[in-house]
């Protein structure tokens, strides 16, 4: 006798979620830049062991989507560096001040994360044993540098350390384990960015841009900076690199790409280097 096989019947409304779960999964893969290519760079300053390379890079989509041509052109800067012999703190925004030597140093400065209207830390930051922020919540990411070492560890599992010479939360977090992280907020709006990473060798990548899209800026940090972790701090009119150097004779210069830098920052991660 045959036996006819009964396939369950799922009712309308199941059959609703799973078409659409599987329209959100396809819209989110042709969203992501299926490559993007380094057309041009220059190395724009150098010292000691870190390197600042303006990039000019082509990001391609296979289909138009949230308005992005296939085809798009933009600008990025990365300084990259080894975390060792650097030194690191979280300092104010006091125009042209050196903390704690006269000897000839280089400096570069970046926006530390998030603030309110009264300047103050909204999320967990702290400057050696002394804490400027707001205890730890389970949000983002936190970028953290010991002696010799940085590492960027997801909130829910850092721990605090006096080895930690500056541990700066921020959020959202864009590349964990050598793979983008899914659920990032407006992946493709373009925006001024600001991201902190570390490479497979363990050396620090800062990386800005004018105008990029977090899913441009993780495809370019994964395939060709090879980022195993990145997060993204606050950007924003203030997103910029700022140098501060003194010489032998004592004589310093400053380089601020944008004057919001000082305006509207009231904190900033300082890299240093003796010169």
């Amino acid at each position: 006798m045959n036996k006819t096989l009964s396939m369950p019947i799922l009712p309308l409304f199941s059959l609703s979620l799973l078409v659409c779960f599987f329209s959100l999964n396809s819209q989110a893969s042709s969203c992501f830049p299926y490559q993007v290519l380094i057309e041009d760079e220059e190395l724009i300053d150098e010292v000691s062991s870190m390197q600042i390379v303006d990039y000019k890079i082509s990001s391609h989509l296979k289909t138009e989507c949230d308005g992005l041509p296939l085809e798009r052109r933009l600008n990025v800067q990365v300084a990259h560096f080894s975390p060792q012999a650097v030194d690191f703190s979280i300092e104010t925004s006091k125009r042209g001040e050196f903390k704690g030597t006269d000897m000839p140093a280089w400096n570069l400065r970046i926006n530390a994360s998030y603030f309110n209207k009264a300047s103050e830390p909204t999320l967990f930051l702290k400057d050696g044993s002394t804490s400027l922020g707001r205890p730890l919540s389970n949000r983002g990411g936190v970028f953290h540098c010991g002696k010799n070492s940085c590492d960027i560890t997801p909130a829910s599992r850092y721990e605090e350390s006096e080895n930690h010479r500056v541990a700066v939360q921020a959020t959202p977090r864009l590349i964990q384990r050598s793979d983008y992280i899914s659920g990032v907020h407006s992946p493709n709006r373009l925006d001024e960015r600001m991201i902190l990473a570390i490479d497979q060798s363990g050396d620090v990548l800062i990386l800005y841009s004018r105008l990029a899209s977090f899913n441009e800026i993780r495809r370019f940090l994964l395939t060709e900076l090879k980022a195993t972790e990145a997060v993204a701090l606050d950007g924003g009119s203030s997103t910029s690199f700022h140098s501060l150097s003194r010489t032998e004779s004592g004589e310093e210069f400053q380089i601020d790409d944008t004057h919001f830098f000082w305006v509207k920052v009231p904190y900033f991660i300082n890299f240093s280097w003796p010169l």
